[in-house]
């Protein structure tokens, strides 16, 4: 998979450490927009099952980074992040050794923007689509926010907010079974 960073001064952007999509993805002022699960699959380090376990802390985006790295202007400090502590139950994609480990992941504060697709609650379970951030121990959540997808009972549920034709996506194929089929 070839993937190409979005660069661009706007701190919605740098929250993920690199913003990866490939070619054929639109970029709005968000990011980028996914339409299916196989874009948000392809775009993405790991796929994750588990869920939220608490809020760990709120950090400033430029703590995710050495001094210098992240395209921060002098005095800039980045857009508001909430850490949350995600219990990694199974992964479907990548990094097999995620498997029972508690990780990190950033999701925007609703604080900082009302645009955010906010989707962690404590003890939800979820299916995250994650970008790993250099550091190798914080993970951001593809299309910011969208790759965030909620299990309810055997059926997945797309976040609010995201656009129609992923939600679309999501309805059609129906539990985690079938999403594991679709990333092979």
């Amino acid at each position: 998979m070839r993937r190409v960073v979005v660069a661009a001064p706007v701190a919605l952007a740098l929250m993920l450490g690199t913003v990866a999509c490939s070619p054929d993805r639109t970029t709005g002022l968000d990011g980028p927009v996914y339409t299916s699960v196989a874009d948000l699959g392809e775009d993405a380090d790991v796929v994750a099952v588990g869920e939220f376990i608490e809020l760990s802390r709120t950090v400033d985006e430029a703590d995710l980074y050495e001094e210098g790295d992240g395209g921060f202007i002098e005095g800039d400090r980045g857009m508001e992040l909430d850490l949350w502590s995600f219990r990694v139950n199974e992964v479907l994609q990548g990094d097999a050794e995620l498997a029972g480990q508690v990780i990190e992941i950033t999701q925007m504060s609703p604080r900082s923007t009302e645009d955010a697709i906010y989707s962690a609650e404590e003890g939800r379970p979820a299916v995250m689509f994650l970008l790993a951030y250099d550091n190798g121990e914080t993970y951001g959540v593809v299309g910011i926010g969208a790759g965030s997808l909620e299990i309810r009972g055997d059926e997945l549920v797309a976040p609010e907010g995201v656009d129609p034709a992923l939600r679309q996506d999501v309805d059609a194929l129906g539990g985690l079974s079938s999403l594991e089929e679709s990333l092979r």
